[in-house]
């Protein structure tokens, strides 16, 4: 479950991925997912268990207003938990969201009354650490270190993002990890 970034946010994010991908070959943020910020645990749903996560998305919008968060200063991860050897590395560079009150509030509204009641295809989201993912799964050791230098060479990055929904998004499998977004839903 994920948060699209728009506009400049949107634009600004692109470029930074761009760039890590021209210095490190990395291209799987670029081909396969859109720029957003990650709002719950991805669940797996068959068809019938789609009406009620469906429902229970829908009553979670009520709970939540739109709101901002920060963006700000970058970091790194050599053990992705979605890795899978030969598939996905484990290493991930990111752009930093700051947690606020309103951002924990929706996270939380949406583990407690969606996404614990269904099954997951990666590990649970417990100690919910925002970001914005900028390369991941086919970045190598060497891309990762050119990578990090690269992203806080950019010392005075920020974004101010405005939140005004969160997605549910159709991810193809762990080896394959391309998505699209299945449905949206805005906040009250």
């Amino acid at each position: 479950m994920v948060s699209y970034l728009s506009g400049e946010d949107f634009k600004k994010v692109r470029s930074i991925q761009k760039e890590l991908s021209k210095l490190t070959g990395s291209q799987k943020c670029l081909v396969d997912w859109l720029p957003h910020l990650t709002v719950g645990t991805g669940i797996t749903l068959d068809d019938e268990q789609l009406v009620r996560a469906d429902n229970l998305f829908n009553e979670a919008t009520k709970k939540v207003d739109g709101f901002k968060v920060r963006a700000e200063g970058f970091g790194g991860w050599d053990n992705g938990k979605g890795a899978i050897e030969g598939k996905i590395t484990p290493y991930v560079i990111y752009l930093k969201v700051e947690i606020n009150d309103n951002l924990r509030k929706m996270f939380n509204i949406l583990k407690q009354q969606v996404t614990d009641g269904f099954e997951v295809w990666l590990p649970r989201i417990e100690d919910y650490k925002p970001h914005i993912t900028l390369a991941f799964a086919d970045l190598d050791e060497v891309g990762y270190q050119k990578g990090l230098e690269y992203v806080n060479s950019l010392k005075d990055f920020s974004l101010d993002i405005n939140i005004s929904h969160f997605s549910l998004t159709e991810c193809y499998g762990m080896g394959n990890m391309e998505s699209v977004e299945y449905k949206r839903y805005y906040l009250s």
